[in-house]
């Protein structure tokens, strides 16, 4: 499940990062569908359930980003989500 998770948030980072090859870049819809058809699904189902509300862990409320543009708005938040999934300290064992 780790590596999914993992996988999924590099999806999260694809979405909110500039493309890197110049030869097929993605289009602003084309990053946008990916967010609303894969990442989103994929935080409804195992982070927002602990991850929302006023008394979120970490104060991290996952509804809040709708939009791509949501996410680069907190990109530093999101850095940290990063180190937190990759030191496997989330999602937690018993998830």
């Amino acid at each position: 499940m780790s590596r999914r998770l993992l996988l999924i948030y590099l999806v999260v980072l694809g979405c909110v990062a500039m493309p890197m090859n110049a030869a097929a870049p993605l289009s602003d819809a084309g990053v946008e569908r990916g967010f609303t058809d894969t990442v989103q699904p994929f935080l409804n189902t195992y982070c927002t359930s602990c991850h929302s509300g006023e008394k979120a862990p970490a104060q991290l409320d996952l509804r809040k980003y709708t939009t791509t543009e949501s996410v680069v708005e907190d990109y530093s938040r999101w850095n940290r989500v990063l180190a937190r999934l990759t030191a496997h300290e989330m999602p937690p064992k018993q998830m």
